[in-house]
Parts: structure tokens; C-alpha cells; sequence
């Protein structure tokens, strides 16, 4: 499962970067919002991949806690 939650992550980084390249269907929008749209959608997928990992590093902690 966490293999999945890493390519769903990484998928949303690479539709930021599509968003800022302006791959089709994103050519037809204005260079400043595919600028701030891109970015934002990036810094989310970059977010969340930080935001899981200290989640499954609590996770963990728990975990080990329990069995102690």
C-alpha cells in the first residue's frame, strides 16, 4: 500500500509539471496562471509526500511502543 500512496503522490508532481510545461489540455491557459497553478500543484504533491511520511514515522513509533 505504500507503494501506492508514493505513485499517487509523485503522479500529482508530474501533473504540475505538466501544468508548467504546458502540455495539452494546459497549452490553452495564460503563462501566469499555468506559472501559479503548476506551482501550487507541485508544492501539494510535494507536501503530501512529506506530510505521509511522517505519518507512517508515527505510525511506527506506535507500533514499536506497543510492542515494548
Amino acid at each position: 500500500m505504500t507503494y501506492v500512496n508514493y505513485a499517487a503522490r509523485i503522479l500529482v508532481i508530474l501533473m504540475g509539471m505538466a501544468i508548467l510545461g504546458g502540455i495539452s489540455p494546459f497549452d490553452r491557459l495564460d503563462a501566469n496562471i499555468k506559472w501559479i497553478l503548476g506551482s501550487l500543484v507541485v508544492l501539494y504533491g510535494v507536501y503530501r509526500i512529506f506530510t505521509y511520511r511522517a505519518a507512517l514515522r508515527r505510525y511506527h513509533d506506535v507500533q514499536e511502543d506497543d510492542d515494548a
